[in-house]
């Protein structure tokens, strides 16, 4: 059977990716998931110099669940790309794609280097990972799972090289993986815990330590932030602010 080369491999899915995401891509409507729709709206907020607010909805509230990082990386874009209309949704919608593109090269290469997988497993497992229906419809929305996913996989990556003394794990980049995770997503403080008890476990334990204060540290800006700023919308509108008390904490 013959073998394709990495660099071959590579662009071959990166095309097949692509073409995929070209066919499949809705910029019809935004907001098809509900958080979709809160991150575009604190984005054009952001952009338009109005604050970390979801303009869409009564009052405008602040954004207080879900943390800063993702609607300020669709801001960013929204000020780069020129122009508006359908070619400015579809970048903005697209722009999950390169960094599923990047998840899926980082896996491969885990696979293959770390693992001593086959290189014809490593292909067919990264190449179905990389169309796979339940992975390759959120690099087609406006919503933090892939962003997520991939700091999540640098982060356990450098784990893998614990206690390996020919490459030892880059604690810099595992702790800025964390903060990125959590600040990416909430609900990302879960994977946190499962790592510093991966940690304790393998009795590194000072380490375990080291990286639980630097993610407190991190995160407590966000958590003042956001309850200070849903305490302010409550006694300025103490009505919405029970109606809209979903977005107004993640408890």
């Amino acid at each position: 059977m013959p073998r394709l080369s990495i660099s071959r491999f590579g662009l071959l899915l990166g095309g097949l990716m692509t073409l995929l995401a070209a066919f499949s891509v809705s910029v019809e409507t935004v907001g098809t998931y509900e958080d979709e729709g809160i991150y575009e709206s604190t984005a054009r907020s952001l952009a338009d110099g109005k604050g970390y607010r979801i303009g869409t909805l009564p009052g405008t509230p602040p954004n207080a669940k879900y943390p800063f990082l993702y609607p300020a990386w669709l801001a960013f874009l929204k000020w780069i790309i020129p122009g508006s209309g359908i070619w400015k949704e579809a970048v903005l919608k697209l722009s999950n794609l390169p960094i599923l593109m990047v998840f899926v090269w980082i896996f491969y290469r885990t696979l293959h280097d770390q693992f001593r997988w086959p290189l014809t497993a490593c292909q067919l497992t990264a190449a179905l990972t990389g169309i796979c229906g339940t992975v390759l419809p959120f690099a087609l929305v406006m919503m933090t799972e892939i962003p997520f996913m991939l700091a999540v996989w640098i982060l356990l990556r450098e784990l893998l090289f614990v206690g390996n003394a020919a490459c030892k794990p880059r604690w810099w980049l595992i702790l800025a993986m964390g903060v990125a995770a959590y600040y990416l997503r909430t609900a990302g403080v879960a994977i946190l815990a499962a790592v510093l008890a991966f940690l304790w476990l393998c009795k590194l334990r000072r380490k375990a330590a080291i990286l639980f204060g630097g993610w407190v540290i991190a995160a407590i800006p966000w958590i003042i932030w956001s309850r200070q700023a849903a305490a302010v919308f409550a006694g300025r509108e103490p009505l919405l602010s029970k109606l809209l008390a979903y977005y107004l904490s993640y408890d």
